[in-house]
C-alpha cells in the first residue's frame, strides 16, 4: 500500500509538471485590443491552454472546463481562437437548439449550402474532414443532450474538437449520458487565482502588499471582480482640478473595502453588500 501511495504522488508530481509548462500564443495576432488590456498570462490560463491542446494531440471529440464564474475561461477562449488557425468561438446563447448549434458551426466555415438539415450537416463534415477545426463553446451549460450529440457527431465525423466552457453543472448532467461522458476525456475544473500568483503578477504595477491583499480577500481571488475593482480604484486615483491624483502606492486597504462596497457582490464578498 505505502508503495502505490508513492507510486500515486509520484504521478501526481509528474502530472503537475506537464501542466506547468507555459503554452505559448502568437498575441501579435490579436485585432482586438480590449481582449490584452490587462491581460496576465495566469496558471489558469496555462491550464485552458493545455486542456485544448492536449484534446487537439489526443483527437478527443470534447473537451470540458469548468468552474468558477469570472474565472478567466472566455478571455482563454477568445485569446485561443483570435491567435489560432481554424478555431472558431462562439457563445451558447439562452434558448440554444441544435438548429442554432448548427447555424453557427456552417457560419464560421466557407462553405455554402441550402437550409435542409441534412444538407447541411453533410457540408459540415464534408469541409471539416479535410480542414479540421476547434469549436470553442462558451456558456456550454445552456447546451441540450440533442445539441451534444450533434457536438459528438460531427466531431465523430470530421476529427474536429469541440471546447466546451461551462458551469460545474455540466460535468454532472454530462455523466448521465455515457455516450457524450465517454467522448470527454479531457476535463479542467478553473479554480481562483492564489494570493500568490496574484501578488506576483500585480504587485510589479506599483501597488502595496497590503492592498493586493485585501483585494484578494474581498474579491476570493475571482478573477472578473478584480477587474472591477482595478478599474473603479484607477478610476478614484485621477485627479481633476480641485484634487490631486494619487499614486497606487498611497492607496490603502481601506480604499479597496469601500471601492469594493460598489462592486463586490453580497455572496462574493461575505459581509460587503453590493451597493451599501
Amino acid at each position: 500500500m505505502k508503495e502505490q501511495g508513492n507510486d500515486l504522488q509520484g504521478l501526481r508530481e509528474y502530472m503537475e509538471g506537464v501542466m506547468s509548462r507555459r503554452p505559448t500564443l502568437d498575441f501579435s495576432r490579436v485585432d482586438d485590443d480590449r481582449l490584452l488590456r490587462d491581460f496576465r498570462q495566469t496558471r489558469t490560463f496555462d491550464q485552458i491552454l493545455w486542456a485544448i491542446t492536449t484534446g487537439q494531440r489526443i483527437a478527443a471529440n470534447l473537451v470540458l472546463i469548468t468552474g468558477q464564474n469570472g474565472g478567466g475561461k472566455t478571455t482563454a477562449l477568445k485569446l485561443f481562437a483570435a491567435t489560432t488557425h481554424q478555431a472558431v468561438y462562439f457563445e451558447a446563447r439562452a434558448g440554444y437548439e441544435p438548429r442554432h448549434l448548427l447555424t453557427d458551426v456552417i457560419r464560421a466555415l466557407p462553405v455554402a449550402t441550402g437550409e435542409g438539415w441534412r444538407l447541411q450537416t453533410s457540408a459540415a463534415v464534408a469541409y471539416l474532414r479535410e480542414h479540421p477545426n476547434v469549436f470553442l463553446i462558451d456558456e456550454a451549460q445552456r447546451l441540450n443532450y440533442a445539441c451534444l450529440d450533434l457536438l459528438k457527431y460531427l466531431a465523430d465525423n470530421s476529427g474536429s474538437t469541440c471546447v466546451l466552457s461551462a458551469s460545474s453543472s455540466l460535468a454532472t448532467r454530462i455523466e448521465r449520458w455515457p455516450d457524450i461522458a465517454s467522448r470527454c476525456p479531457v476535463r479542467l475544473e478553473v479554480q481562483p487565482i492564489s494570493l500568490e500568483e496574484f501578488v506576483e503578477l500585480w504587485q510589479v504595477d506599483g501597488w502595496s502588499l497590503e492592498v493586493l491583499q485585501e483585494i484578494h480577500r474581498v474579491s476570493k481571488g475571482i478573477m472578473r471582480t478584480i477587474r472591477y475593482i482595478f478599474v473603479v480604484l484607477e478610476d478614484s486615483l485621477r485627479g481633476d482640478e480641485r484634487h490631486p491624483s494619487v499614486p497606487r502606492a498611497e492607496v490603502t486597504p481601506a480604499h479597496v473595502r469601500a471601492v469594493a462596497q460598489s462592486v463586490v457582490p453580497a455572496n462574493i464578498g461575505g459581509e460587503l453588500v453590493m451597493g451599501s
